[in-house]
């Protein structure tokens, strides 16, 4: 069964719409493993390591604004549509970082708090490691960006994710 002219305009146009809709944002750190065992978010896979990168990635605030506006005003079909776009924008942003800084090295599969032995509520903590260095390295704190709820570890923006991969050299 193909889609309908009307239904491929309507994927198309929620597209654009995604495209217009985002701030991409990604910053990352890399630090010993012995180090970062201490501040209790690395899984226990990890802990065989040399040294772990930890990554947010975001597509910012606005795409999340679109999303719920679609559902306010009743467009359900192009809400789902923006939000499965989103959620595979931020996926090819991780894939893309993944993809670059594994180049040349070893390495775990990527891991995300929430899946494992790492709780969701760890996302807390990581945000504050990593806004601890890019206020090192005179950026603006990741706070301005993103937040993080502590007692559920979910980020807003919705679009939002905190992974590590950990390397063996």
């Amino acid at each position: 069964m193909s889609l309908s002219i009307q239904m491929r305009e309507t994927i198309g146009n929620m597209h654009l719409r995604g495209v217009d809709s985002i701030d991409p944002f990604l910053f990352h750190r890399t630090d010993l493993t012995s180090e970062l065992i201490a501040l209790g978010f690395l899984p226990t896979s990890f802990h065989s390591t040399s040294s772990v990168t930890v990554f947010v990635s975001t597509l910012g605030i606005r795409i999340d604004e679109e999303i719920q506006r679609d559902f306010v005003e009743g467009r359900t079909l192009e809400g789902l549509l923006l939000d499965a776009w989103a959620s595979e924008a931020i996926e090819a942003i991780n894939d893309l970082f993944d993809a670059y800084i594994r180049e040349n090295r070893s390495g775990t599969r990527r891991f995300s708090p929430g899946y494992g032995d790492v709780d969701i509520r760890k996302n807390h903590d990581i945000l504050g490691y990593l806004t601890s260095e890019a206020l090192t390295q005179g950026g603006c704190p990741l706070s301005h960006r993103i937040s993080v709820n502590p007692s559920t570890g979910i980020m807003i923006p919705r679009k939002t994710t905190i992974a590590m991969i950990g390397w063996f050299s």
